[in-house]
């Protein structure tokens, strides 16, 4: 099993160690594989962890996006099965990557998700709220619907269904419904279980509302384009009955006033 990680502007440093304890205790063999996807912010140190733990680690010469360098990620492993961490998650159990170990499925198009968890404290900071609400939900709750839940930071897949796939996904943040949008129209399987990563980028609230807004604006763009199965996805549901009514338009107007 390859363990790739992308990394953009986070530091990793906590999750490498994570992964390392981890790694010594097993026996079966396993890579992990770090791609910088040219950070501007040089606050991390994830190059000379990666050295000392003896990972893989590379760095683009220009900014491609998550999903580019997601792509690069798996053609540099080494194994066919891939499981895609995000950098700013921890590990929640001291068995994770041994349960996906024994998980890795018989069939190709068999994709595993863990799921996501927050730490308890309570704060205004509404990534927070919004993740411990829309995420950090139980395996047995996200298998009735599992293209819901569809979490890029914490899953186990094939690499060449992931290569197969991924490069239909365009460029921008928020691409997560459509991923599972695209497993829906391929008839890849989901399971979901509960295996987490604890969620530590919490961004501020400002940047969280742009980047809602910018993932709803994406959103709206793929669907449009695309010929994608949106049943899934509740945010689909409501822009169709705004429009339906002739008030999309004043909903727009009334979000970019708040």
């Amino acid at each position: 099993m390859s363990i790739c990680i992308p990394v953009y502007n986070t530091c990793s440093s906590d999750l490498l160690d994570d992964l390392k304890v981890q790694l010594n205790h097993l026996n079966e063999v396993t890579e992990v594989i770090v791609g910088d996807d040219c950070s501007s912010n040089k606050i991390t140190n994830t190059k000379e962890k990666c050295k000392t733990h003896h990972f893989k680690f590379f760095e683009n010469s220009r900014n491609t996006g998550s999903i580019a360098t997601r792509l690069k990620l798996a053609k540099e492993s080494k194994y066919d099965w891939i499981l895609f961490l995000d950098a700013d998650m921890r590990l929640s159990e001291n068995d994770f990557v041994q349960k996906y170990l024994e998980a890795i499925p018989k069939k190709t198009n068999h994709l595993i998700f863990g799921g996501y968890s927050y730490n308890t404290e309570k704060t205004n900071n509404l990534r927070l709220h919004y993740g411990k609400a829309r995420e950090e939900v139980d395996a047995y709750i996200r298998q009735k619907q599992p293209y819901r839940y569809v979490f890029s930071g914490n899953f186990l897949v094939h690499k060449d269904v992931f290569m197969k796939i991924a490069q239909k996904i365009p460029k921008g943040y928020g691409m997560d419904l459509y991923f599972g949008g695209l497993l829906r129209k391929e008839n890849a399987y989901i399971e979901h279980i509960d295996n987490t990563t604890r969620h530590h980028g919490l961004e501020t609230n400002q940047i969280f509302v742009k980047k809602i807004m910018q993932a709803s604006i994406n959103l709206r763009k793929v669907f449009e384009e695309s010929d994608v199965n949106f049943g899934h996805v509740k945010l689909v549901y409501t822009y169709l009955f705004l429009k339906k009514c002739h008030t999309a338009f004043f909903a727009y107007i009334l979000l970019e006033l708040i």
